[in-house]
């Protein structure tokens, strides 16, 4: 492994559990051939007050599908350590709190970034892959988002709304088309 930085920069790791990961915050104190050493912060020093704490959005750790997820089929791009130049991908639903990805391959990594662009914006996520699954066009990512800036979540947030619009409208035409015109 690589590591492109030099003692001093932060630090964001994120270790994966059975109920949910764990994120730190810390510093890299120094690379040694494939040794990393990063001094971590203690979470108990952390105060909401902080500005990096502010500038997140927490997401829930709770079941991923606790929250409605709609159809849909963005092209997206993901990047892992078994693809650190970028692997085609499409999102095929999404909510505030997770996603299912469908990529022709997967190597098993738990942790990606979700690229997309969203109306002229490129929206980046971490994701953990919490399961995946062979289909009969590849394979499936089952994905949590892990941390969201206000920024992205705010673009989520749109996008969820709308895709929310799209599909509630129809599936009222649905209804329509089996129990005939009287449903509105």
């Amino acid at each position: 492994m690589e590591l492109d930085a030099a003692p001093g920069a932060s630090v964001f790791l994120i270790i994966s559990g059975r109920a949910a990961p764990l994120v730190f915050n810390g510093t890299l104190v120094n690379v040694d051939g494939g040794r990393i050493v990063v001094d971590l912060e203690d979470p108990s020093s952390c105060t909401p007050q902080e500005p990096e704490a502010d500038d997140l959005v927490p997401v829930s750790l709770a079941d991923r599908r606790g929250v409605a997820r709609y159809p849909t089929w963005l092209d997206a791009t993901i990047y892992s350590g078994s693809y650190p130049s970028g692997h085609p991908a499409v999102v095929t639903d999404l909510s505030m709190d997770g996603a299912s990805v469908e990529v022709d391959e997967w190597n098993g990594d738990p942790f990606y970034r979700l690229v997309l662009d969203i109306n002229g914006e490129t929206l980046q996520i971490e994701c953990e892959c919490v399961h995946y699954e062979s289909t009969w066009r590849g394979v499936l990512l089952h994905t949590r988002f892990v941390l969201l800036s206000r920024e992205q979540h705010e673009v989520l947030e749109a996008v969820v709304a709308a895709l929310r619009s799209v599909f509630g409208q129809a599936q009222v035409n649905l209804i329509r088309q089996h129990s005939g015109p009287s449903v509105r």
